[in-house]
């Protein structure tokens, strides 16, 4: 049984079709076709909550196919869903592929879910409407949302609109004309798929970004473009108007995007040593993503592995703390040009800071891993010599964002780190943009949610990549201010640092795609330097007998490996998917062609 050979049904009989995240009364049921034949009692079900349902289900082979009932009760212990004509409750139903070969084929009811994420968010499903035989309306019992308290239009001479007043004067009249609430929802970055559009306005969210794999249907430029710049509408309709800022790991190139270039990962380019070079893959990169209506890169990787079994070692340029040095910069500085207030530029963020290479083998808490989100069991005294020089240089080289590391130090996470979020980061490297979390890395300080959040954003922590339950995190961080866990002070910076970043940027006034730029997504002009990238990558181990080069006449050349004629193993991982995935998923040239 494999959770893609299956039929889900989800129901959530909370009475809140606005929840984000599973709760008591929220079900996912997972029905398997290995069900089939089998009596009531030795049915196998799955899913999240599923159970909670105490669901019945018959599961029987038919000429065509699986054909699947299931029932459940209208109360139990966890719902009591009332048998009156129009009310709602949520439903979803799923069916996955049973082909090997198309294991991600799936047929998804509700049209809100457009990225598989019903196991995650019960906001993304539809609605079942109780009906009663003989009735002539159709008007569902939805309750009406609770309506916000009536604000003050913003005056379009607002001295924050004026782009020609220094960026400090411009968050200081922005920042006094926002509500916590306001303030709370710019600290929040939410992955795109768990994201209710309407809430991007109503909950003032900050950012949204795109995890690997993250893209829309069609995975197209032209695609990309239309949903960031439909999302960033959302957030413009809001009060006060502060656009989204939207984020991707474009690692190698724009990678999640069919067609777009994609580079050699850092390892290649840390072996090609080229700073010159990897200036103009910055600059590539970051005009493709400026015509998708993407303005922020989670790169350069400025990790200095010291253990080659790291899974993420390809993600670095080398072991040498110099070279990456000089490596980042030189990328950073191509994403970012001379001025990030330019059109052509796009935000980088070095990252995971710090010490994310140095971790002990067996030192993970994290499932299986290793080495990955372990700890950096070295003293202070080398953890700055080896680790920390790479963002001392891209802080004075005009680093805005720096993200933080799932691994610990000194018997810490390092997302509760205030000594080295603060006190070095800022007060000793002078850094004064905003730091990220990394993909849930504050979840990881501690089981206590409250206390996690707390610890964050008092440690250091500007904006949270939630990424899923946005509205937990802004619920949280709401109590733990009215309660004075975290101080308005500590609020008003965390937020300031966000806007002063976003004005420096020039979203407020240039927050959506350029189209213009569309025709050099994957450009010739564009592969020229991925082709001088891939060349200068290329390491000659050992050249026995004068083999190399070969000579042109040769009668016969045996090309090997179920990698040689295959796309998508030779980009790695990052690329179109997290993990990148066998086959040919995005246009490119083989080592067989």
């Amino acid at each position: 049984y494999w959770n893609e050979d299956s039929v889900e049904f989800y129901i959530n009989a909370t009475g809140d079709l606005g929840l984000t995240s599973y709760r008591d009364g929220v079900a996912q049921i997972t029905v398997p076709p290995l069900n089939a034949g089998k009596p009531l009692d030795e049915i196998m079900l799955g899913g999240v909550n599923g159970a909670s349902a105490d669901a019945q289900v018959q599961v029987a082979n038919t000429d065509t196919g699986y054909a699947v009932e299931m029932a459940i009760p209208l109360k139990n212990n966890v719902w009591n869903i009332q048998r009156e004509h129009g009310n709602v409750i949520g439903f979803q139903v799923h069916l996955n592929s049973a082909s090997e070969q198309d294991r991600n084929l799936k047929v998804i009811w509700s049209l809100a879910d457009k990225g598989d994420t019903s196991y995650q968010n019960p906001a993304v499903f539809g609605q079942l409407i109780f009906f009663e035989i003989g009735q002539s309306d159709v008007v569902a019992a939805v309750p009406e949302p609770t309506p916000g308290p009536e604000r003050e239009a913003v005056p379009a001479d607002a001295p924050y609109k004026n782009p020609d007043l220094p960026v400090d004067e411009r968050v200081a009249d922005l920042l006094a004309r926002m509500t916590l609430a306001d303030k709370i929802g710019q600290m929040t970055l939410v992955e795109k798929n768990s994201i209710i559009p309407d809430d991007i306005a109503a909950r003032g969210i900050g950012g949204l970004l795109s995890g690997g794999g993250g893209y829309p249907t069609p995975n197209t430029p032209e695609a990309w473009a239309e949903m960031v710049d439909d999302f960033q509408a959302y957030a413009l309709e809001s009060p006060l108007a502060i656009p989204l800022i939207y984020g991707v790991d474009a690692v190698h190139g724009h990678n999640n995007v069919q067609g777009a270039v994609i580079f050699p990962h850092n390892i290649g380019l840390g072996a090609a040593n080229d700073p010159a070079l990897m200036a103009q893959i910055g600059r590539v990169t970051a005009l493709e993503m400026i015509a998708t209506g993407i303005y922020w890169d989670y790169a350069p990787v400025v990790a200095v592995p010291q253990d080659i079994r790291w899974g993420r070692t390809y993600e670095a340029y080398g072991e040498n703390t110099d070279l990456v040095t000089a490596l980042a910069v030189a990328y950073m500085q191509g994403l970012q040009g001379e001025d990030l207030a330019a059109p052509d530029t796009v935000l980088a963020t070095p990252k995971h800071y710090v010490g994310d290479g140095g971790t002990a083998w067996g030192s993970s808490t994290t499932g299986s891993y290793q080495l990955d989100q372990g700890v950096t069991d070295v003293d202070e005294a080398t953890l700055r010599a080896i680790h920390l020089p790479p963002y001392a240089a891209v802080i004075e080289a005009g680093s805005q964002n720096i993200m933080t590391s799932y691994s610990s130090w000194d018997g810490l996470k390092m997302h509760a780190q205030q000594y080295l979020m603060t006190d070095v980061l800022r007060g000793e490297l002078g850094f004064d943009g905003f730091i990220v979390s990394d993909w849930g890395g504050v979840d990881q300080i501690d089981n206590d949610y409250y206390t996690a959040v707390v610890t964050a954003v008092n440690a250091g922590i500007d904006m949270n990549m939630v990424p899923y339950d946005y509205n937990r995190f802004i619920a949280t961080l709401t109590q733990a201010v009215e309660d004075g866990a975290v101080s308005m002070e500590r609020i008003d910076e965390a937020v300031a640092n966000i806007l002063k970043v976003k004005f420096e940027m020039g979203l407020f006034e240039r927050p959506y795609s350029d189209p213009a730029l569309l025709p050099l997504v994957g450009s010739e002009e564009h592969r020229a330097v991925a082709r001088q990238a891939v060349a200068e990558s290329q390491v000659l181990l050992k050249n026995d007998g004068d083999l190399l080069p070969l000579a042109k006449d040769l009668p016969l050349l045996l090309v090997g490996g179920e990698a040689a004629d295959d796309i998508g193993i030779q980009s790695g991982g990052w690329t179109i998917e997290w993990q990148g995935k066998p086959g040919n998923i995005t246009p490119g040239t083989t080592i067989l062609q």
